[in-house]
């Protein structure tokens, strides 16, 4: 099974961290690509991160209410597909 990280992506709304607003997906449950699992607030602005890929969520590496920055490692998904 194949392992992959997800990380905050550079949004370009404010130079102040992120705040981690609340999670869309539980920890285990499955995700399709692209499916919102993830909600930050930037600059004022809800943003919902989607899921990189299709795959279950195992990590969960932030949590609510958390300040993240661009490049931040916030999940990891296992895709059930060889590397």
């Amino acid at each position: 099974m194949a392992r992959f990280e997800m990380l905050v992506p550079d949004l370009g709304l404010s130079d102040e961290p992120m705040r981690v607003t609340v999670w869309l997906a539980k920890k285990g449950s499955w995700v399709d690509h692209d499916e919102p699992v993830l909600e930050i607030t930037a600059g004022g602005v809800v943003v919902d991160l989607p899921a990189p890929v299709s795959g279950v969520l195992v990590e969960k590496r932030v949590a609510e209410d958390d300040l993240v920055t661009p490049a931040c490692l916030v999940a990891i998904f296992e895709t059930g597909t060889s590397a």
